[in-house]
């Protein structure tokens, strides 16, 4: 009801907004402020929480660790958020109806959260927002490095599942879906800018590609926490 009525309130707001180009942010703009507020709050809990829960590991931590330590704990419930979020609105037909530029609000709710402003391409912000599958995972494997289990049974079996959630959720699902992205931008040729659409579409490449470089540099890294190192005899 807060963020309603916060919302039904901005009206003032809108010719700034338009000003600078992101006239929807006026609907919107409470949750930025609100989500920004949460992740403070989340931040802070943790800071105090977390040495708590696990003394002996914070003692050994150096101050830009535990820092660091906190902004794994946003980025999880962020992740956990986005993915919760996201999955019952995959080929949602109030987003689909209009690939290029269907607006529906319930979603650019969400995607306040995450920081985007523009009703363009909306049908496929939640396909992407999958790539999030594998950060809760990332965020354990860091968690069990901080907490003195690297190389343990968890930590092994954490890195499996990943690798799995990275791949099947980047490499398989993204690339799925970035061919049809690809395709329909070229049938909407016509429809977008070609700065936006060539922005979006080597963005995505780009992307893809950077999974890929990413998905080998991991399966090195969870290797080398199991691979047992050989001494060389003098």
């Amino acid at each position: 009801m807060a963020s309603s009525a916060l919302s039904l309130g901005s009206e003032w707001l809108r010719p700034m907004f338009e000003a600078v180009g992101l006239p929807k942010l006026t609907d919107h703009w409470h949750l930025v402020v609100l989500s920004t507020l949460a992740c403070v709050v989340v931040d802070k809990l943790s800071a105090t929480v977390s040495p708590l829960l696990f003394p002996k590991s914070f003692r050994r931590m150096k101050p830009f660790q535990q820092a660091n330590w906190h902004i794994h704990v946003v980025s999880m419930v962020h992740c956990l958020f986005a993915i919760y979020f996201c999955i019952p609105l995959i080929n949602h037909p109030r987003l689909t109806y209009d690939t290029m530029y269907g607006y529906w609000p319930y979603f650019s709710d969400g995607v306040a959260i995450t920081l985007g402003y523009r009703p363009f391409l909306n049908a496929y912000g939640p396909i992407f927002l999958m790539f999030e599958m594998s950060t809760p995972f990332l965020n354990i494997h860091w968690f069990m490095d901080k907490l003195g289990l690297t190389g343990s049974v968890y930590q092994m079996v954490n890195g499996v599942l990943l690798l799995v959630a990275f791949f099947l959720s980047r490499l398989v699902f993204g690339i799925y879906w970035a061919g049809y992205f690809y395709l329909d931008v070229y049938h909407n040729w016509h429809r977008i800018p070609t700065y936006l659409a060539l922005m979006y579409v080597i963005g995505n490449i780009s992307l893809n590609l950077l999974n890929m470089y990413w998905f080998t540099k991991m399966i090195t890294a969870v290797q080398s926490r199991f691979t047992p190192t050989t001494k060389k005899v003098a």
